[in-house]
């Protein structure tokens, strides 16, 4: 079934390209694909058939006779035709079910999504409204940990593994993000998953583990951030995940496909990495083209992750400024306090100090 989705694919494209005969292309599409104009159609050709066998003479010459098959050159024309209207059909069919699942992904990508901005809305409202209540106190950590790039990615997986499980019907596939960081005493770069989205939510066998940027370049991940190249990497079948060592030689024998979609922020290039793993013979599309189509509406996820990001480095740079307002406003407290003291101290010790 590669070839016909493969073969649509080509007649899309012709169709964008040459306007006039993808108009021709479409209306052919929307004929064929409708069942009343393939029901007159297959009873035109079983009359047209049944017709052309009751002039053909049977009987007069043998099978291996020349003569045979002079009067049955339109019967050979005819069942060509029937093959090449039947190779038609399947290919739209093939094409259908493509559309039917790409669209229940799409809609489920929408509502997932509008639920997503929501839980953010209401997040932030509670981190605003926490602070205005405080005013009079300098905001802490803690008025901000309600809310966290992490927590957002995790929401990602999960909605992105439900929106491929409703679009399937299956649930062998996961989603995970890996994300980048630096250690504060080596400064050595390395990458780990920090959520992931799953049929049992059990922490797949990598998760947290560190992935160094300088060592561990035999890893597709790691050699995807080194390259840092803001594209979708895509493989299609089980042998091009071993070649490329998806996790390494120990990699999940039965993912499939594999696709990673980075993260990328101005001036700090990947940040992140998206992974769909697809597993045991279930795939969200046959062709590489397919595939990139399939998972274009994941990039509205991949927007919320990159401002969340920002949103999330933000609110970390917040924190550092409070905290420097706030030891500055103890020290001012206690050098007035000190202040004060010394005052009085030295007042008390004046009224009853001894004369020499």
């Amino acid at each position: 079934m590669k070839k016909p989705v493969k073969t649509v694919m080509f007649f899309k494209k012709v169709s964008r390209n040459y306007k006039k005969f993808g108009r021709l292309i479409n209306r052919f599409y929307n004929i064929l694909k409708s069942p009343f104009a393939r029901t007159l159609i297959n009873f035109l050709f079983t009359v047209v058939f049944a017709f052309e066998m009751q002039l053909s003479d049977f009987h007069t010459f043998k099978l291996n006779q020349l003569e045979f098959y002079q009067d049955k050159v339109h019967i050979l024309v005819t069942f060509v035709f029937i093959v090449v209207y039947n190779w038609l059909v399947l290919l739209i069919d093939s094409y259908q079910k493509y559309q039917v699942q790409s669209t229940k992904c799409i809609r489920e990508i929408v509502n997932r999504e509008t639920v997503i901005n929501q839980t953010i809305g209401r997040k932030l409202y509670d981190i605003t409204s926490s602070i205005s209540v405080k005013s009079s106190s300098i905001p802490t950590k803690s008025d901000f940990s309600n809310l966290s790039y992490q927590d957002i990615a995790a929401l990602v997986c999960h909605n992105i593994y439900d929106a491929i499980k409703i679009s399937t019907d299956k649930e062998t596939h996961q989603v995970s993000l890996m994300q980048k960081f630096k250690e504060k005493r080596s400064g050595l770069e390395y990458i780990k998953m920090i959520s992931y989205g799953n049929a049992n939510q059990i922490s797949p066998s990598v998760f947290d583990r560190h992935f160094y940027l300088g060592r561990d370049q035999s890893y597709f991940q790691v050699r995807i951030f080194n390259n840092n190249q803001n594209n979708i990497f895509i493989l299609t079948n089980a042998a091009e995940i071993k070649k490329e060592c998806v996790y390494g030689k120990n990699s999940n024998e039965k993912m499939t496909q594999y696709i990673a979609i980075p993260v990328f922020c101005e001036n700090q290039g990947i940040i992140s990495l998206l992974q769909i793993e697809m597993a045991d013979d279930v795939q969200i599309g046959r062709t590489m083209d397919e595939i990139r189509d399939f998972v274009k509406p994941f990039m509205a996820y991949i927007h919320i992750l990159t401002v969340n990001y920002y949103q999330d480095e933000l609110f970390k740079v917040i924190v550092k400024k409070f905290d420097i307002l706030k030891k500055s406003k103890e020290r001012k407290v206690f050098s007035e306090g000190m202040r004060k003291y010394e005052q009085n101290y030295g007042e008390t010790n004046t009224s009853i100090a001894p004369k020499d």
